[in-house]
C-alpha cells in the first residue's frame, strides 16, 4: 500500500466578509477615503481609510491593500512627500560681524 498523503485544506475563511478569488476582502470605497489619498498625494483611484489607533489601510486602484505608506507610494511608483511640519530646507542666516 502506499502512504496516503493528507490534503490541505483552503483556509476557511473569516465569518461576516466577502472575498474574491485571490482571497483579499473585498472593500467598498467610501468617497472620502480617495479624498484622503489625494491629500496625501497619491494619484487617482487610490484610497485611504483611517482606521483605529491612527493606523491607515491604503487601497489601490487594483484592490491591493498596504498598511505601509512607503510600501503604497513605492508601488504607486511615486515620491513619497515629507511628513507635515517637517522643513524642506534650513538656509543659514547671517548676522552681521562686531568690530
Amino acid at each position: 500500500k502506499k502512504p496516503v498523503k493528507p490534503v490541505a485544506k483552503p483556509p476557511t475563511p473569516v465569518a461576516g466578509t466577502k472575498r474574491k478569488a485571490g482571497g483579499e476582502p473585498v472593500v467598498e470605497i467610501e468617497p472620502e477615503w480617495l479624498q484622503s489619498a489625494k491629500e496625501m498625494g497619491l494619484p487617482e483611484g487610490w484610497a485611504v481609510k483611517h482606521n483605529k489607533n491612527y493606523k491607515v489601510s491604503i487601497y489601490s486602484p487594483e484592490g491591493k491593500r498596504f498598511t505601509s505608506k512607503r510600501a503604497a507610494f513605492d508601488h504607486a511608483g511615486v515620491e513619497m512627500p515629507p511628513p507635515s511640519g517637517v522643513a524642506l530646507s534650513v538656509s543659514k542666516v547671517s548676522t552681521p560681524s562686531k568690530k
